[in-house]
């Protein structure tokens, strides 16, 4: 009789805790604290803090690290949302502004001469000259269409 009592008290003390720690295969992992347990949710990754009271045993969520990390992305995305439509609204006023500039240009521009006054002693010189303006201004009005 004293040998079974040994036995079992053996098991209690020494092979039920260890086998106790090594299980993981359940749902929750149980890991011993200061003033309880804490419980590991295995499918969800929830932690929770158990404890004795005066009327039972009672768990409470312990704050999760990762849900304060989801958080500040969710707002980190919010806040990239806002600055790429205030990007968006940017260049089209920039767009708007390239437009008016061009506009303004056009409007602005002086009168061109159509032909280059001759010289009185007119010549081969002379012709190259002009020939050389026209296509200069030939290439100004292509580049603008």
């Amino acid at each position: 009789m004293l040998e079974r009592f040994a036995v079992f008290m053996f098991v209690s003390f020494v092979a039920l805790p260890a086998a106790a720690q090594e299980s993981t295969s359940g749902r929750y992992n149980i890991a011993p604290s200061d003033y309880g347990f804490v419980r590991m949710d295995t499918a969800t990754g929830r932690t929770s803090h158990c404890a004795k009271r005066d009327d039972g045993w009672y768990c409470e969520p312990v704050s999760e690290v990762g849900e304060a990390v989801e958080a500040t992305v969710e707002a980190l995305g919010h806040a990239l949302s806002a600055l790429d439509a205030r990007i968006d609204v940017l260049a089209d006023d920039v767009a708007e502004l390239g437009r008016q500039n061009r506009a303004r240009a056009v409007a602005e521009a002086p009168a061109q001469p159509t032909s280059v006054p001759a010289p009185a002693a007119g010549g081969f010189a002379v012709r190259v000259m002009e020939r050389f303006v026209s296509m200069v201004r030939d290439l100004k009005l292509g580049g603008e269409s």
